[in-house]
């Protein structure tokens, strides 16, 4: 595309997107935060299942192998819509520290069923192109050991064993697509996942503190999952994108907020660690951090 483009951002002649300040005291804040949740409701969100249908937790597999133990797990985030969730742990470990939820990518499913299908192939689930990498199970039976958590993956749907189509293919692209004629966007639905799934573990290790984890696009998932849910007790962004003109899709967002708007509602209860990114691109919410006395719970490495 030429430098002076503006098919990118065509729909911002119509609909500019919003400039929002940095509140300058907590009132403003306040009243900031709340029109963020009040436009997450109503524009964003709106479309999610009035009433919830029980998770319907089903346990696929549980086999211990070479000093690790894993289970998967399949929950009902809606009818019809069944997540897999891959949980870890080092076989001697009885009583675990945390959990730590990693929301995947199709890169990282791919990476996480390469190690695993080392010594656990005969269980795990059909997935094209992914060889066994022993070097990288060995790794990660070094991190069992070592970080006294229990690890989870969440394949949110269209990824990893619910996938609908092969990655990047012209299907999934076709399908991804299809979500904005029914008032929602595949990202959005993602949210709800992850959602489903934090209730799912405080329902069944309700003691344990919840580390939500999440790569580029899956980032921006998770952020938002933690700042709607409010009981995430750390947040690990990795490479997440500056804005939503970079990715996460979510209908309308840009109206009344942007990313770092949404990392601002996050610090309120999380601590949140951001990975490999700009940390003058989140002014925003580190002056939100300085406002409720948070500094020390925003990190950037």
């Amino acid at each position: 595309l030429p430098e002076d483009e503006i098919v990118t951002r065509i729909h911002e002649k119509f609909v500019p997107a919003a400039a929002v300040a940095i509140p300058g005291s907590i009132e403003t804040w306040t009243e900031q935060r709340a029109a963020f949740l009040a436009g997450l409701g109503e524009h964003c969100f709106r479309n999610w299942p009035a009433t919830l249908e029980p998770l319907d937790i089903e346990r696929v597999f549980a086999a211990e192998r070479d000093g690790v133990y894993l289970r998967a797990w399949r929950l009902t985030a809606e009818p019809h819509v069944h997540l897999w969730l891959h949980v870890a742990r080092a076989a001697g470990l009885t009583e675990p520290e945390r959990i730590n939820l990693i929301v995947a990518d199709d890169q990282t499913w791919a990476n996480a069923l390469a190690a695993y299908r080392t010594v656990f192939d005969d269980v795990q689930p059909a997935y094209p192109a992914v060889n066994p990498d022993e070097e990288a199970f060995a790794r990660e039976r070094d991190l069992l050991e070592t970080s006294k958590a229990v690890w989870a993956i969440l394949t949110p749907r269209g990824v990893g064993p619910g996938a609908w189509a092969e990655p990047g293919s012209a299907d999934a692209v076709h399908l991804r697509r299809c979500f904005p004629i029914i008032g929602q966007t595949l990202d959005g639905q993602r949210v709800l996942d992850v959602l489903r799934t934090l209730e799912g573990l405080r329902q069944a290790t309700p003691d344990l503190p919840v580390t939500l984890i999440g790569r580029k696009e899956m980032a921006g998932i998770a952020l938002y999952a933690a700042a709607l849910h409010g009981r995430v007790e750390a947040l690990r962004l990795i490479q997440p994108p500056l804005s939503h003109r970079e990715g996460v899709e979510l209908i309308n967002v840009l109206r009344f907020m942007d990313l770092p708007q949404a990392l601002a509602l996050a610090i309120e209860n999380s601590t949140v660690t951001l990975e490999e990114t700009d940390p003058e691109a989140w002014n925003y919410a580190q002056a939100v951090s300085r406002l409720l006395d948070r500094e020390a719970y925003l990190r950037f490495e």
